[in-house]
């Protein structure tokens, strides 16, 4: 079938401008099939069939890379029990000649055998490999981590971005440094404190741009293990701790190590948290937040409000849902402490002034019976919390409080006026405060789900 399919591609008037191609070891796979589109190829990408071993053939390997003058791209989605296919595929690339031209390269699984063969072709004497970009899932466990790390050291000055998603390899030989790479300007990693040493970016990666770190579920993420005591780096304008990476405590801490962050991706757990994070980086400008349900009262947190009125406001619209509720009705339950162009009163995510995207997220893993999760708030028990507010305090029902309501919408988002994309997957807004921010602001992208209701952008015609 994909012999079928290459002979069709190659057949057509527009073949030639063909770049790119994803090939499966199919018996009898040749090149005869798409001559003509070879030599226009930009990248390659190599699959598997099934979970049997299906090497691709010797020869069509070797003629393959031998007519693609133009490829500089290869990656390689062949899994761990399959490494014979990734061998052959790398030996065709050393054979050919062509390896000095790559410059982007993706191994699924790099194990000794693979990582042996790239550092035979670093070692050549004309036409080393250089690439700009390097990308792996998971490191194996029979690669030696000082082997790797002297790999990556022979490309410090090329890589520009590098991806090491996981780290499978034995303990025996022992914790992985990175070397200094002073050509890097996006890391993603995972962050294991039993296989990856600290970070120290500004010592090893000094023009570093974008930092993606990876952990387990509920892994929590020390700042003073990894960041403390090192210098500011100020080259880092996009951070992501991926969902599932708890940063506890070390807000303050990262804001004052990477002051210039544009973008972030964070998870906390935790009120002290929350607040630190409205106070820092006033030049965001992408945000995606997740929480948990330790964090009550968010509409207080967001819009700095006082916790009081906010949950009375909510608890009125739950209990007369047939009145028509609008940004006047939410104003006279205030009290008449507002007026149409509140001032709030406390921080809030309006402190965000440049602020475009915003993802706000309940994540169930951050729940307060996780384990993980209430062993690091019991550490938050002393803390000094404004706007603190318990049930026996206020007659209501708090159950959905960790959740956004209207308050958020009317007093937070909806005077944001730098915001261009809101994605709030889980929240208690009213259709007509949704309606309120498409209408008023100016969004062009939006999610709201709300009481089993997804409202979207219309789809284009």
């Amino acid at each position: 079938m994909a012999i079928t399919f290459l002979k069709f591609v190659a057949d057509t008037s527009k073949a030639p401008f063909l770049k790119r191609i994803v090939l499966f070891p199919f018996p009898g796979l040749d090149t005869a099939s798409f001559t003509k589109v070879i030599p226009y190829l930009e990248r390659i990408h190599f699959k598997e069939w099934s979970s049997k071993e299906l090497l691709y053939p010797h020869n069509f390997l070797e003629n393959l890379f031998e007519k693609s003058i133009r490829l500089h791209e290869i990656w390689i989605s062949i899994g761990l029990e399959n490494c014979k296919s990734v061998e052959n595929i790398l030996i065709a690339v050393a054979t050919s000649g062509r390896y000095s031209f790559l410059t982007k390269l993706h191994i699924a699984y790099l194990r000794l055998s693979h990582l042996e063969i790239l550092m035979e072709l670093v070692l050549q004497r004309q036409g080393r490999l250089r690439l700009s970009y390097f990308r792996i899932e998971a490191l194996a466990h029979d690669v030696p981590t000082s082997m790797f790390e002297a790999f990556l050291r022979t490309q410090s000055v090329n890589i520009k971005e590098l991806y090491c998603r996981r780290f499978l390899g034995s303990s025996k030989f022992g914790k992985f440094t990175f070397p200094r790479m002073i050509g890097l300007r996006k890391l993603d990693c995972e962050l294991s404190a039993r296989q990856v040493m600290p970070l120290k970016c500004n010592l090893r990666f000094p023009n570093l741009q974008s930092l993606n770190l990876f952990g387990t579920c509920c892994q929590i993420f020390s700042f003073d293990q990894q960041f403390s005591g090192n210098k500011v780096s100020e080259s880092l304008t996009s951070l992501h701790f991926r969902p599932g990476l708890i940063v506890a405590g070390s807000i303050a801490g990262l804001a004052a190590h990477f002051p210039n962050i544009r973008s972030l991706t964070l998870s906390v757990i935790s009120k002290v948290d929350l607040k630190e994070l409205l106070q820092s980086w006033e030049m965001m400008e992408d945000l995606e937040l997740y929480f948990g349900d330790g964090i009550t009262n968010i509409d207080s947190l967001l819009t700095g409000l006082p916790a009081e009125q906010c949950v009375r406001v909510v608890e009125r619209i739950k209990s007369n849902k047939k009145l028509p509720f609008g940004l006047d009705f939410l104003i006279k339950t205030l009290d008449g402490m507002l007026d149409a162009n509140d001032k709030h009163v406390a921080v809030s995510l309006r402190n965000f002034k440049n602020l475009k995207t915003l993802h706000l997220e309940y994540n169930a893993f951050l729940m307060s019976r996780n384990p993980a999760v209430n062993e690091v708030e019991n550490n938050h028990d002393n803390d000094d919390e404004v706007n603190e507010i318990r049930p026996a305090d206020l007659e209501v029902e708090l159950e959905e409080s960790y959740l956004p309501s209207d308050v958020t919408g009317y007093f937070a988002l909806a005077r944001m006026k730098s915001l261009r994309k809101i994605n709030l997957p889980e929240c208690l807004f009213s259709e007509e405060c949704c309606n309120y921010l498409i209408e008023s602001m100016e969004l062009v992208g939006w999610r709201f789900c709300a009481e089993a209701s997804d409202i979207v952008p219309p789809r284009k015609a």
